[in-house]
C-alpha cells in the first residue's frame, strides 16, 4: 500500500456515502475519520477504521496527507454479536421481545398503508413443564428448538415469529386475510406441533394452545393485540388444550374482574372481611355428628361474594395459601367450642395448590400443635382433581396424612376424573356424593341408579358415605333406605355461624 491511493481497497460493498465524505473533507484540506468497509488483495472484506490528516509546511500550505488505517473487523464482529443477542433468543435464534416490539410497529405501518388487518397469535405449549421436570432441561431445550423450526416452516415471508419467553411464542401476521384464513393457519400450526418429537431416542408428544387477536389500522398500540391474544390463549387452555380461541371483549371483562378481585382479596385478608360458617352433617338418626367449615366473604360494598368466584381466583394467584392457613387456624380456634356441644370432628376443604407445597404436612402439624388440636378432630376434604394434579404426589401425601390420624374424605365424588382405583388404592375413609347426583333422586326413572351404585361400592369397601345437597324429604328417605351413613343439605341444616349451633343443638334435644 506504500505510495498508493486508498481507492485500491474499495469494492462493491464499500459505502459510497463514506467515500464522498472522505473526498469532500480532502478537497477542503480537513481531517477525516470514518469507518469504511474495504477489501483485501484476495477479495476478503474487512472493516477499516481510517484516519487521514493534512500536513502543512512552514507557510501553512498543505503539502500532503498522512493516512492511518486499522483493521477493526474483529471488533465489528463482536459488536454485531452483541447487537444480535440483544434482539434474538440465543436458544431458538428467533426474535426476542425487544425485536418483536419493533416488528409489531413495522407491521402496523404496513397495515395502515394498505388498509389491512393485523393479526397476532400467542402460542403456549401444553404439558411442557413435565418434560423439563422429568427428562431435564437439555431435552426441553431441544424440544423448543424443534418447535421453533416447525413454526417457522409454517409461516410466510413477511410474518414474524418470536419467542416470548419459556415455552411461549408470538406470531405477527400483517396480511393474514379473513377469519377463515386465520383459522386455517391456526389449525395447520396445531397439527404441525402435535406431530411426535424424536429427542435423544425418545418419542415425545406435545400439543399447543393458541390465542388469536386481530385489529385494523386504527390500533394505537399493537402490543395490546399481544395481551389480548394471551388472554384468548388461556381461554383455549381452559377449553381443554390443543385448541385455539379468538379474543373477545367478554374475556377482557373477565380478566379485568380477575385483577380487581385479586386486589380486593388482599385487602379483605388485611381487613378481616373473611369469616367461617359451618354446615352440619347428620347421621341416620338426624343427629349432628360433624360440621363442614365453609369460607364466606362479606365485601363492604358488594355484600356477599360467591365462593365460586373468589376461590378459583385465589387458587390461580396463590392467595389460597395464606387464605387456607387462616381457615385451618380459625377451625382450630373453634374446635374447642364444638367439642363442648358434643361435636367431635370438623371438616376442612383443601386446595390442590395447598397440597402442592413441600412443607404442607409440617405446617399443618405446627398449627395443630399451637392450638392443641388432635388430627383425629379434623376431616380433610379433597376433590378428585387433586388425584390427577401434576403438582402433587397424592398417594404418598394422603398416606402420610392418614398415618398421622387425619380422616380423609373424597369430596364431590363422581363429578370429576372418577376412577374406582382411587377408592381401592388410596387411604380414603369417607366418600361424599356430589349434589349433582343427589338432586336426581326421585326424578326421572333410572337417574338415581348412580347413587345406588355409589352406595353399594362404598359398602363393599367398608367406607362411610356422606350425601351432599339433600333438599327434600324424599331424597332423605331414599338415602336412609339405602343405608347411607351421613347426610348434608339445606333440608336438614344450612351453613350457620358457630354461635347459632348452641340454639340448633338445643332445639334437637
Amino acid at each position: 500500500m506504500l505510495g498508493q491511493s486508498c481507492r485500491v481497497l474499495q469494492g462493491e460493498g464499500t459505502d459510497p456515502r463514506a467515500i464522498e465524505q472522505i473526498r469532500s473533507r480532502l478537497r477542503r484540506f480537513k481531517e477525516v475519520q470514518t469507518v469504511i468497509r474495504n477489501y483485501k488483495k484476495d477479495g476478503t472484506p474487512f472493516w477499516n477504521d481510517l484516519y487521514i490528516a493534512p500536513v502543512k509546511d512552514a507557510q501553512g500550505v498543505v503539502t500532503h496527507f498522512i493516512g492511518v488505517q486499522n483493521d477493526i473487523s474483529d471488533r465489528k464482529k463482536q459488536e454485531e454479536r452483541i447487537a444480535w443477542h440483544a434482539n434474538h433468543d440465543s436458544l431458538t435464534e428467533l426474535p426476542n421481545r425487544a425485536l418483536l416490539a419493533d416488528r409489531l410497529d413495522q407491521a402496523l405501518r404496513f397495515v395502515r398503508r394498505y388498509h389491512l388487518q393485523l393479526t397476532v397469535m400467542f402460542i403456549d405449549l401444553d404439558g411442557f413443564k413435565p418434560i423439563n421436570d422429568t427428562l431435564g432441561h437439555s431435552v426441553g431445550d431441544k424440544v423448543l428448538k424443534v418447535v421453533a423450526q416447525r413454526l417457522s416452516q409454517s409461516l410466510r415471508d413477511g410474518d414474524t415469529l418470536a419467542r416470548f419467553g419459556g415455552d411461549e411464542f408470538v406470531i405477527v401476521l400483517p396480511n393474514a386475510g379473513n377469519v377463515d384464513e386465520v383459522n386455517s393457519i391456526a389449525e395447520r400450526l396445531l397439527v404441525n406441533l402435535s406431530e411426535p418429537y424424536e429427542i435423544d431416542g425418545k418419542a415425545l408428544t406435545l400439543t399447543a394452545s393458541i390465542g388469536i387477536a386481530q385489529g385494523n389500522e386504527d390500533i394505537k398500540d399493537p402490543n395490546m393485540l399481544v395481551q389480548q391474544a394471551d388472554m384468548a390463549m388461556y381461554k383455549a387452555k381452559r377449553r381443554g388444550h390443543h385448541n385455539f380461541e379468538w379474543f373477545s371483549h367478554d374475556i377482557n371483562k373477565k380478566v379485568e374482574r380477575h385483577v380487581v378481585v385479586r386486589h380486593e382479596i388482599q385487602e379483605a385478608m388485611a381487613n378481616g372481611e373473611f369469616r367461617l360458617v359451618y354446615q352440619p352433617i347428620f347421621n341416620a338418626q338426624r343427629q349432628i355428628v360433624s360440621v363442614e367449615a365453609l369460607l364466606r366473604w362479606h365485601h363492604p360494598v358488594q355484600g356477599e361474594v360467591s365462593p365460586a368466584e373468589f376461590i378459583p381466583i385465589a387458587e390461580h394467584t396463590g392467595q389460597i395459601i395464606p387464605l387456607g392457613r387462616w381457615v385451618i387456624e380459625q377451625v382450630c380456634r373453634d374446635i374447642g367450642r364444638f367439642r363442648q356441644l358434643g361435636i367431635e370432628k370438623v371438616s376442612v376443604n383443601l386446595s390442590p395448590i395447598q397440597l402442592s407445597r413441600s412443607r404442607f404436612v409440617e405446617n399443618l402439624e405446627q398449627i395443630l400443635e399451637q392450638y392443641q388440636v388432635s388430627p383425629a378432630q379434623l376431616m380433610l376434604e379433597i376433590t378428585e382433581n387433586v388425584l390427577v394434579n401434576e403438582l402433587t404426589h397424592a398417594p404418598e401425601l394422603l398416606q402420610t396424612l392418614h398415618d398421622k390420624g387425619f380422616t380423609i374424605a373424597l369430596d364431590d365424588f363422581g363429578s370429576g376424573y372418577s376412577s374406582l382405583r382411587y377408592l381401592h388404592e388410596l387411604p380414603i375413609d369417607v366418600v361424599k356424593i356430589d349434589r349433582v347426583f343427589t338432586s336426581h333422586i326421585g326424578g326421572q326413572q333410572g337417574k338415581d341408579s348412580i347413587v345406588r351404585a355409589m352406595l353399594a361400592i362404598a359398602a363393599e369397601l367398608d367406607m362411610n358415605v356422606i350425601a351432599e345437597g339433600i333438599e327434600t324429604a324424599e331424597q332423605l328417605e331414599f338415602l336412609q333406605d339405602k343405608h347411607c351413613t351421613g347426610y348434608q343439605g339445606f333440608y336438614l341444616g344450612r351453613p350457620i355461624a358457630i354461635e347459632q349451633f348452641v340454639h340448633l343443638i338445643g332445639a334437637q334435644q
